[in-house]
């Protein structure tokens, strides 16, 4: 919804049945960090933001796990949407001509 071709606020309705139980947490090892290689134009290989997203995954990845599940036999049935808000008519202008 919301766009130019249906432009109604659309509602979403979703059932979900699965298996769920707690299993142990993966084991993620971080690599070993390298500098940054120089390449021939003279840059280096990773720019500063590339490298700072990737450390941060890193430390979410490593931090201490709370509860690890697994999904299983999962089943899902989606409802066709329903229109919550329709989309508010554009208002004729109207001009009167006086003579």
């Amino acid at each position: 919804g919301q766009t130019e071709d249906h432009p109604e606020l659309l509602k979403y309705s979703c059932k979900v049945e699965c298996r769920v139980r707690p299993v142990s947490p993966a084991k993620i090892w971080s690599p070993k960090t390298a500098e940054p290689e120089e390449c021939s134009d003279g840059r280096n290989n990773s720019t500063g933001s590339d490298s700072d997203a990737q450390r941060q995954s890193l430390l979410v990845l490593l931090s201490r796990p709370i509860l690890a599940l697994e999904f299983s036999s999962l089943r899902m049935h989606v409802d066709a949407p329903k229109i919550v808000a329709p989309h508010p008519k554009k208002k004729e202008v109207r001009y009167s001509s006086s003579t």
